[in-house]
């Protein structure tokens, strides 16, 4: 997604935007062509305003404090709607408290439903293609086979001195409520099959004698050589003390050519674990995580390193939710700072910025609880989906932009910026929608679930959050406008001496608070 957005900026600045330089070149060498209009807009846009204004389109004088500029809006048939009928609503207090009001109970409920009511997790199911033998084989296992095979892995132990700490974590971890009366951990383990081996041969009390190296060596290759010990030979790891090289684990002390190597050693094993009834329920399986790892961890307290760890199907695909809060957090926090950052630098408002990350956040808080009411979980294609949307929901930065190269009360300056922005993004809107509507047809449940859901609720939401609540929010805290539109307008920018109103305003709600001559240079 960064390299897409990448392409996507690239392609911006090196094709739109030299396609744009051309066309106002084309317009200042001949201004009277400033009017037209492409005409396959008019089905999508209206037809537009012909009359010609030659001081909002001389490129001599464009500025953003030029008067002809700050009184221009949009001449399409949704501007024209938007200017007259949507954004003199934010003239009414009324109307803000109720938009307050209704944005305030969705935050608040969709807050509590996100970190209440979603439950973490992400079935093979969802994932394969719906009436392929792979969705199939899925589904029978989740459903059927709910129990799974878990190992207890240790590596770098002495095993002829620690032989009473494993015995231990494996009783413990027999007494665990996932594993099953029998067998025992220790009975299928290599340290259980080798007691027995050299109780039958030797007739040895388990554990063995922990003071003689060179017979605990001797009993080892023993075993390794007999038939018990080929059958663990795929449960250890061994290697040269000295070099580190693998090394076979098969012993074979009744060949000729055998010659023990000094610095053998087993430098791992595993004994296994059977895990009941756990099913592909998240919580079940972090429930078996978190208990078992609790009993290892108490050994590596002993050792005082990570020699021994829990793993296996359930640790390979449920491990990831003991810390989704965490990477939601991470994610989200991440791509905040990253949008005040910018929206600082490119805007020179820290007052804007907060306003636009504190909407952003509520926008991430709808969409979250959303994602409890749309029937999806919060795993990992959700989570990343909880960061883009962060970026997708900015693009109502445009309106705070305009909010700020226009003088005048708040309320005008939300008229303007919402008659100059509310098409072209509206249009941004429509688009992505457009873009989604194909992944209702894919037949992985996941693609229409975490996509075209998720990403029509952002779309929607956001949209929503930026040309609705964000008006509000800045008709009422809103910064002052950038300082150069202020000094320049100070200095007799305006074409009367009386305030200025919106061409669609009653004139309540004055422009500019300070009188002035024309200017004649412009």
């Amino acid at each position: 997604m960064g390299l897409t957005a990448t392409v996507h900026t690239l392609g911006m600045i090196l094709i739109f935007m030299p396609i744009m330089a051309i066309d106002a070149r084309r317009v200042k060498i001949d201004p009277n062509q400033a009017h037209y209009n492409d005409p396959n807009l008019w089905l999508f846009c209206g037809i537009r305003n012909m009359s010609y204004k030659p001081e909002a389109s001389n490129g001599d004088h464009f500025d953003a404090s030029d008067p002809s500029f700050q009184n221009s809006s949009g001449s399409s048939a949704i501007s024209r709607w938007v200017a007259t009928h949507y954004a003199p609503l934010f003239e009414s207090n009324y109307f803000k408290v109720c938009v307050v009001v209704v944005f305030a109970l969705l935050l608040v409920s969709m807050t509590y439903l996100g970190f209440e009511r979603v439950e973490h997790g992400l079935k093979l199911s969802d994932v394969t293609l719906t009436g392929s033998y792979q969705n199939t084989f899925a589904r029978t296992t989740e459903e059927r086979f709910t129990s799974y095979d878990v190992w207890i892995v240790t590596r770098d132990v002495d095993y002829m001195k620690h032989q009473s700490n494993l015995i231990e974590i494996y009783r413990a971890l027999e007494n665990t409520s996932w594993n099953p009366p029998l067998p025992g951990i220790l009975d299928s383990s290599p340290l259980g099959n080798f007691y027995l081996w050299n109780k039958i041969a030797f007739n040895l009390s388990w554990p063995l004698p922990s003071d003689n190296r060179t017979e605990f060596d001797e009993y080892n290759r023993n075993w390794a050589s007999g038939p018990l010990g080929v059958i663990s030979l795929q449960d250890l790891y061994c290697e040269d003390n000295a070099t580190g090289q693998q090394l076979s684990c098969f012993q074979d002390t009744y060949a000729s050519s055998y010659k023990p190597n000094p610095n053998f050693r087993i430098a791992a094993s595993k004994a296994g674990m059977f895990a009941l009834h756990l099913g592909a329920k998240t919580s079940s399986n972090l429930a078996m995580i978190k208990q078992t790892r609790a009993v290892v961890d108490e050994l590596n307290t002993k050792f005082g390193g990570d020699v021994a760890f829990m793993y296996g199907f359930p640790f390979l695909f449920f491990e990831q939710y003991l810390h989704s809060y965490r990477d939601l957090n991470l994610v989200v926090g991440l791509a905040l700072v990253g949008v005040l950052v910018a929206v600082i630098i490119f805007q020179f408002s820290i007052t804007m910025s907060v306003i636009i990350v504190g909407v952003l956040l509520m926008v991430d808080l709808e969409v979250y609880g959303f994602v409890y009411l749309i029937g999806a979980k919060l795993n990992s294609l959700s989570l990343v989906n909880l960061g883009i949307v962060i970026g997708m929901s900015s693009e109502f930065t445009y309106l705070g932009r305009s909010f700020l190269v226009v003088d005048g009360t708040r309320n005008y300056r939300v008229r303007k910026a919402l008659e100059w922005t509310f098409e072209p993004l509206l249009h941004g809107f429509g688009t992505q929608i457009a873009a989604t509507i194909p992944l209702i047809f894919v037949k992985y449940h996941a693609f229409r679930l975490y996509y075209f859901a998720m990403f029509t609720i952002m779309g929607i939401l956001g949209f929503l959050n930026g040309f609705v609540l964000l008006p509000v929010i800045l008709s009422w805290v809103g910064p002052p406008p950038l300082p150069h539109i202020k000094s320049v307008n100070r200095k007799g920018v305006l074409a009367d001496k009386h305030n200025r109103a919106s061409p669609h305003h009653a004139g309540d709600t004055p422009m500019f608070s300070h009188n002035s001559a024309p200017n004649p240079t412009l």
